[in-house]
């Protein structure tokens, strides 16, 4: 079990992915939150969640909002190349004789509320990989806010990761004064919870944030793209959120000093 998990890990690194956790199915379907699918709804085999990440470029992100196109266009770049890199790893497993179904990255499948086919979040906490901030973004150790993910479906028994504990958005509010809440243009992010045990549930579980809002603000609010009739996307929760900032990056010749505004 161990080597094979360590061989299937490698083989995504290798893809180019940035991270890479496994959860148990059986754990993610306990606390996969109302109106979501759970794993065994698609694959009923399913043993094992591998879930994968892919970051964000800072200057990108650092340069928002003024870069918002280029930072719109190159999302759909990410969950394109996400999306495509599922597919190779599936095809991985599947030549090795397990079953493995590919979640996609991309647009949400149930408009009406919002929501994907499974939830990436909470799938990545179990996985090891991060923890709710009270923006309702997945933060990890390495990279903040700033990455995309995916996951695969597999009847693969491998090894589990151990969630983790780290508290990194509480740990990071006294810097950051709830930055993420002060840069929503469309203010859909709610006040943080004040009680202790309320914070640390936010870390497992997410926050309820206006999702609802936070769409109509991007889709009508912002310019469209282009030819392409998508829409920008806002970002600006990402930007401002300070946790990874440690990590070589953020201090970007992006930051602050551009010579001309892109935004529309």
């Amino acid at each position: 079990m161990e080597a094979l998990t360590r061989e299937i890990k490698r083989y995504i690194l290798d893809q180019g992915l940035d991270l890479v956790g496994v959860a148990s199915t059986d754990q993610i379907g306990a606390i996969t939150p109302e109106g979501y699918h759970r794993p065994s709804d698609l694959l009923p085999e399913c043993r094992s969640n591998i879930v994968m990440a892919l970051r964000w470029v800072d200057p990108l992100v650092d340069g928002l909002p003024e870069l918002r196109g280029m930072y719109s266009r190159m999302m759909i770049i990410m969950n394109g190349r996400l999306d495509q890199t599922l597919l190779r790893i599936a095809h991985f497993l599947d030549q090795k004789g397990f079953l493995a179904m590919p979640v996609h990255a991309s647009d949400p499948y149930d408009l009406s509320s919002l929501k994907g086919v499974l939830s990436h979040k909470h799938a990545a906490v179990q996985a090891g990989l991060g923890e709710f901030g009270i923006s309702n973004l997945l933060l990890t150790p390495q990279f903040g806010p700033r990455q995309r993910f995916v996951q695969l479906l597999t009847d693969a028994e491998l090894t589990l990761d151990e969630p983790l504990n780290l508290g990194l958005c509480e740990k990071t509010v006294s810097e950051c004064n709830y930055a993420c809440i002060l840069a929503c243009p469309p203010r859909v992010i709610p006040s943080p919870p004040k009680a202790p045990e309320a914070m640390k549930r936010v870390v497992w579980e997410g926050i309820k944030i206006d999702k609802p809002g936070c769409s109509y603000y991007q889709d009508r609010g912002l310019p469209h793209m282009g030819r392409n009739g998508y829409t920008y996307r806002c970002g600006m929760c990402i930007a401002a959120c300070p946790v990874g900032s440690e990590i070589r990056k953020r201090e970007t010749v992006a930051r602050g000093i551009r010579p001309v505004r892109m935004i529309p």
